[in-house]
């Protein structure tokens, strides 16, 4: 299911963004595409910081999400500051957006590791009744 709905998104994703330059180079209007380009860079250094963070490894795995959260939420502040994305008055609706969105991709993501688990678990007791014991 969660390879289902990465590909969802990505193919949504590249109908959104094609389909804003296509129309922002024929009507001349690009404060929407600019919008949207704003987002994918966003999204890639995101990504990008990403990369280092699972690179962090603690005995404490709330660090490491809060690690994560604490990434996310200052790219995402920081970058909508720079691009005006929001007035301070409402920044925080803008984190509860961000932890909500990051909440449900961590749901995403944890039902995929609970199916992994379960698989793995199962294959280790289907070759352990088929290995003879000493």
């Amino acid at each position: 299911m969660r390879k289902f709905i990465q590909k969802l998104l990505v193919n949504f994703a590249l109908i959104v963004l094609c389909s804003h330059i296509a129309t922002s180079i024929y009507f001349n209007d690009w404060p929407h595409t600019l919008f949207i380009l704003e987002l994918l860079l966003v999204t890639v250094i995101i990504r990008l910081f990403l990369l280092l963070t699972n690179r962090f490894n603690s005995r404490y795995p709330a660090l490491e999400y809060l690690l994560e959260i604490g990434m996310v939420l200052s790219v995402v502040l920081g970058f909508g500051w720079l691009f005006e994305w929001y007035k301070p008055s409402y920044l925080l609706y803008v984190i509860i957006t961000i932890v909500t969105v990051y909440a449900a991709v961590y749901a995403v993501g944890m039902g995929k590791t609970r199916r992994d688990v379960t698989f793995i678990n199962e294959q280790i007791k289907k070759r352990k009744k088929g290995i003879p014991h000493d």
